[in-house]
């Protein structure tokens, strides 16, 4: 109850005023508070500075990546160009350390030294990060053996499960043979559906995964770093096809049978909602659309529901992480709300080899809301002109 008010009551400059008192305080080294001290970027370009590389026994590896061609060029309104919506390639720059579990432990979905300074990829902003107002907990427990990192700032948002934590397996693949990983830390939220179901996917088995604070013999933590472009960092190929190998076989047995045109809706989500959804529903039955949501759907599910289908239409949102497994060639309209662009969806749908249309939409006073949290209001004439160009498309293909 406390930390919840004093998260949902006190402005975040004041909690993080309040948290320095509180410690300084020898009483709060006495009960384990702690906060984190700082935050220390590390990139392929200052991987020896940071952890020292003559220090004990820590070693790193670098990895660059780079797609080797531009996204396609999405398909809009004349009168709706989004400058965050362009072909881009994407860059991704990934150091693989490899530390001393008594200079360095996992906490609160981080990696942290024995000074409290969480360790992150560059280009973040440390008073943003949710870390940075976090009261710690000194306890945590000593693993034998060696432990990897798969988390991330959320690694219950199932976009930065698939795209950005999972691919961290393929990663550790690259410098290591995964039977000398014994644990994986992913964090102290329960384990969702979908990530149990794709961590056994990739072979990595529920007795393997560590939740709470730990150190151990040996710790590996793969941090990536992604090129922002247009606003947005944008994943790398390879972390794509990583994620959708792993379904690769129920995705081969829909190939040449994709039929199904669905309209995603957002379910029970709270935010995001399209608000006139019942006059999109209707207009899109006269193109041959189901409503479907990913409401109480496992993993499995999902994965079949989105190789099945020709054409989907949905708003900006998760449900979209499922453009992963489509089919080459399927019609992708994503719906963006006014004031909020992200180009994730996009980018996917263009390595999915998808035909990617995309309808901003209207302009709706929304005060007070945080802009990933817009609601939709979808223009029904410009929907329809946009579902003519992308179905004509489909014929003449």
């Amino acid at each position: 109850m406390i930390r919840q008010i004093y998260h949902s009551l006190l402005p975040k400059q004041v909690q993080r005023i309040l948290l320095s008192l509180i410690s300084s305080f020898r009483f709060a080294e006495k009960f384990g508070v702690l906060i984190c001290k700082n935050y220390i970027p590390v990139s392929i370009h200052n991987a020896r500075e940071t952890i020292g590389q003559n220090k004990g026994d820590a070693k790193f590896h670098v990895l660059a990546e780079e797609n080797a061609s531009p996204t396609v060029c999405p398909i809009h309104l004349e009168q709706q160009p989004l400058e965050a919506v362009q072909p881009l390639v994407a860059r991704t720059e990934t150091v693989v350390l490899e530390l001393d579990g008594e200079d360095y432990f996992f906490s609160d979905c981080h990696l942290f030294d024995r000074e409290m300074n969480v360790i992150d990829e560059c280009g973040l902003r440390f008073e943003k990060m949710p870390i940075y107002r976090k009261l710690l907990s000194r306890n945590r427990v000593k693993v034998k053996g060696t432990v990897a990192y798969l988390s991330n700032v959320e690694p219950s948002n199932y976009y930065h499960w698939m795209c950005r934590t999972l691919p961290l397996i393929r990663i550790y693949k690259k410098f290591f043979d995964l039977q000398e990983i014994d644990f994986f830390y992913i964090g102290q939220a329960p384990i969702l559906g979908f990530q149990h179901e794709s961590l056994l996917r990739a072979g990595i088995q529920m007795d393997q995964i560590i939740q709470q604070a730990c150190t151990s013999d040996r710790i590996i933590a793969a941090i990536s770093s992604r090129t922002s472009q247009f606003g947005s960092a944008p994943i790398h190929w390879e972390n794509f096809a990583f994620s959708r190998n792993l379904f690769h076989n129920e995705i081969l047995s829909n190939a040449g049978t994709a039929k199904r045109r669905l309209y995603v809706s957002r379910g029970d989500a709270k935010r995001r909602k399209v608000i006139n959804e019942a006059e999109v529903v209707h207009l899109l039955k006269d193109y041959g659309f189901e409503l479907v949501t990913m409401d109480g759907k496992t993993l499995q599910q999902q994965v079949e529901l989105f190789s099945q289908a020709e054409a989907i239409v949905a708003p900006h949102g998760a449900a979209l992480t499922n453009l992963l497994f489509v089919q080459p060639g399927a019609t992708v309209i994503e719906l963006i709300p006014y004031g909020y662009v992200n180009n994730c969806f996009y980018v996917l749908a263009s390595y999915a080899d998808a035909d990617y249309f995309y309808l901003q939409g209207e302009r709706i006073e929304q005060p007070g809301i945080d802009r990933h949290s817009l609601d939709l209001s979808v223009d029904i004439d410009k929907l329809n002109q946009i579902c003519q160009m992308a179905f004509k498309q489909m014929v003449l293909q």
